[in-house]
């Protein structure tokens, strides 16, 4: 459902300003079922906070080293991201 929900802003970044107050309160719920010691859960956390504009929060989860290199190239591009408030959706390719 949340990969769903971003279709329309795939689609046409400029045809959304934000998140429905529906789509906020599904991702905070979410977000409190993502067990941080999963290095997958911990990324997927990561990114429904800069989704929701939380960017501190996503930094602060992404601060912590992940052991292997995949998690890692994501936490970085994910970071980079939420540096620049960026909260749109953004294509993890699988060269990250």
């Amino acid at each position: 459902a949340w990969w769903a929900a971003n279709d329309p802003i795939r689609a046409d970044e400029s045809a959304v300003d934000s998140l429905l107050p529906e789509q906020e309160a599904n991702l905070k719920a979410l977000a409190a079922q993502m067990d941080e010691k999963s290095p997958d859960q911990r990324i997927i956390k990561a990114e429904i906070y800069r989704e929701l504009k939380e960017f501190e929060r996503c930094i602060a989860l992404l601060s912590e080293p992940f052991e292997d290199d995949r998690h890692t190239e994501w936490a970085v591009f994910i970071r980079e991201l939420a540096e620049q408030e960026s909260w749109r959706v953004s294509e993890i390719t699988e060269d990250k």
